[in-house]
């Protein structure tokens, strides 16, 4: 029996519907830090679940997630020994990959493979992961699927992991080119632009949000879409984007405004993103409530 794992469920349930064996989830937003290394101790958990809480959930409810989920990777691989991986090229996917080979996989004990996720394909001119693809797609790629021999994972797949979870700028930048891993040096660079600025205070994400609502995209909806398609790999989804715009619009000085699903910029906003002021989110509440989206 073969244990594949995936990053999202809806790529899960499509690739189980034509490839055989056991399909598991790991999901987790290591793209927001701290990642107190080494990861599974106490200081890890409690770290990983007060970012995480952010989304709108508890800390207690996120660190019983994360812990389940770790137990549960760990039996799977015990029981299978052979693994297949299906990640999409986006930085989130990647560094799930990542800390994955690095941390909880023993290449000594398993044949891994590696599903490719093509940029394009006939048919699907711009393709963003697994989960919007077809069936007959899925079992296509799963046939072009590639071996990943030990001293991939021992050198290429660690030397990686350690400087995304290092998440040192200069190291980001000067990421080297991994044949093995082609689509790391370009998580590593979208990483470095998570980190905000020095003049506006505002990561890449949050200023295309900025950008776009000035360009008069109002609708919460239409103003995900542009901002998915604003990024060479898009890495989030509609609950982390709306957490996001949730955080631009929270505080006594906002930098944007949402009423009844229109949401327009502050002049605090504008000020920011033209580099005039430098935002400090003010801290949110762990739990937002139903409309924070969370997914």
């Amino acid at each position: 029996m073969i244990l594949h794992v995936h990053s999202g469920d809806h790529a899960a349930n499509l690739a189980s519907q034509v490839v055989e064996g056991t399909h598991l989830v790991y999901s987790e937003l290591l793209h927001e830090g701290p990642l107190p290394l080494p990861p599974f101790t106490d200081q890890w958990y409690r770290a990983r679940a007060s970012v995480i809480a952010k989304q709108g959930y508890t800390e207690k409810g996120v660190d019983k997630k994360l812990r389940s989920q770790d137990e549960a990777i760990v039996e799977a691989l015990d029981n299978h020994e052979h693994v297949v991986l299906w990640f999409d090229n986006c930085l989130y996917d990647q560094m799930i990959l990542f800390f994955i080979l690095a941390n909880i996989m023993q290449f000594e004990d398993h044949q891994i493979d590696l599903v490719p996720c093509p940029e394009s394909l006939p048919g699907y001119p711009r393709i963003s992961g697994f989960g919007e693809l077809d069936t007959n797609t899925i079992k296509a790629l799963y046939n072009q699927k590639s071996h990943l021999p030990g001293d991939a994972i021992a050198v290429n797949a660690k030397s990686n992991w350690k400087t995304l979870a290092g998440n040192s700028i200069e190291d980001l930048e000067n990421a080297p080119h991994d044949p093995v891993f082609p689509y790391f040096k370009k998580a590593a660079e979208r990483l470095a632009q998570h980190h905000p600025d020095s003049f506006t205070g505002l990561n890449k994400l949050e200023k295309n949000i900025l950008l776009n609502v000035l360009d008069g995209c109002s609708n919460p909806i239409q103003l995900f879409k542009r901002a998915s398609d604003n990024e060479e790999f898009p890495f989030f989804g509609d609950g982390y984007f709306f957490h996001v715009i949730e955080k631009l619009a929270f505080g006594t000085n906002p930098l944007l405004v949402r009423r009844n699903d229109v949401i327009t910029a502050t002049l605090r906003g504008l000020r920011t993103l033209w580099g005039w002021e430098t935002w400090i989110p003010t801290t949110m509440a762990a739990n937002l409530g139903a409309n924070n989206h969370t997914e």
